[in-house]
């Protein structure tokens, strides 16, 4: 099934060629814009450019004119949720779900969550688009379905809540089990770190170091006696 996918995207590996350069080439802007690191950002353009590959470029294999001369838009109605059976095995359900998981999985690294349900909504009418854009070019030569909008949509809900519940899990483990080295570690000061706090005081403001008499009558009682302010020496 999958290389039957392959033979009828032949764009298949340029389009995922241009996916990554543009991937790579905004990462970092794009993730400052998302507030997220600079790989979700790459994953972001990578799983996006995968979607719009597979499913928005045209077959380009033998005959292609003459199928896009006699090309009729015809839309699928039907659909049905895909059932464990189906997404078990290599199928067209099963591919059209596994299309849209990693684009669900990055939007749950994007923060805040506001900016990530913004994203999400955006993602869950993605699929709708594509399918219209395939109705309105048949030259396209893609079929638009609605079970592929029923297929996409579960894909995203399955990587929005799976990788969901694996953050949430992230986060418990964290706060419950306590760190290798036995609990938070205390945090000390350095001793030149701590001597750098401390202000230096100006010298006229520094108290002197009385001294013992070395004989009678002679010790100074400015020394005894110590008192702020400068000395009469050091104005």
């Amino acid at each position: 099934m999958i290389d039957a996918v392959l033979q009828a995207t032949p764009l298949f590996w340029p389009g995922t060629l241009v996916s990554v350069i543009a991937g790579l080439l905004c990462r970092r802007s794009l993730g400052r814009r998302l507030g997220s690191t600079p790989l979700t950002a790459f994953f972001l353009v990578l799983s996006l450019g995968g979607i719009i590959t597979l499913t928005l470029l045209p077959d380009l294999r033998d005959q292609y004119l003459d199928s896009v001369r006699y090309a009729e838009p015809d839309w699928a109605t039907n659909w049905h949720i895909p059932r464990p059976a189906e997404l078990a095995t290599a199928n067209q359900e099963s591919l059209n779900v596994a299309l849209f998981v990693p684009l669900g999985a990055v939007i749950t690294r994007i923060r805040p969550w506001t900016r990530a349900l913004v994203l999400a909504a955006g993602a869950a009418v993605l699929p709708f688009g594509i399918e219209t854009v395939q109705h309105a070019a048949p030259w396209l030569l893609r079929a638009p379905d609605a079970q592929d909008i029923a297929s996409n949509l579960l894909g995203l809900v399955l990587g929005l809540t799976a990788f969901s519940v694996l953050s949430v899990l992230s986060v418990l483990v964290r706060l419950l089990l306590p760190s290798a080295g036995g609990g938070r570690k205390s945090r000390t000061v350095s001793a030149p770190r701590a001597k750098r706090l401390v202000p230096a005081l100006p010298e006229h403001h520094r108290l002197p170091v009385p001294t013992p008499p070395t004989g009678a009558g002679s010790a100074r009682p400015e020394l005894l006696t110590p008192r702020r302010g400068p000395w009469p020496e050091d104005v």
